[in-house]
């Protein structure tokens, strides 16, 4: 299988993640992460830094252009916000449990 990466097919901005493309570089990825955990694990102890940047080398980055990673810093301000609206609301209702 030839080297793929997001840029082949879709960019990340705004485009479906079930596309063909897509699919075989997350199938790549999965199974190159899963030869390097086994031999990481069983062969030999290598420290997280290591093991990162093993994945590095051995996995596609996608090329960012100016769009995508403007998509992707707004999903991660929604995602963000997101998570801070669910922890403030459980602990406004922890708090509201409490007896002044």
């Amino acid at each position: 299988m030839p080297s793929l990466s997001l840029r082949d097919g879709e960019s990340l901005a705004g485009r479906s993640k079930n596309s063909p493309v897509e699919k075989a570089v997350c199938e790549r990825r999965h199974i190159i992460i899963k030869k390097l955990c086994h031999r990481v694990i069983t062969f030999t102890p290598l420290s997280v830094a290591q093991v990162r940047l093993l994945l590095k080398v051995a996995l596609p980055q996608p090329v960012l252009d100016l769009p995508a990673a403007l998509a992707l810093i707004a999903y991660q301000q929604r995602h963000n916000y997101a998570a801070y609206c669910s922890h403030r609301k459980r602990l406004l209702a922890q708090l509201q449990g409490l007896r002044w």
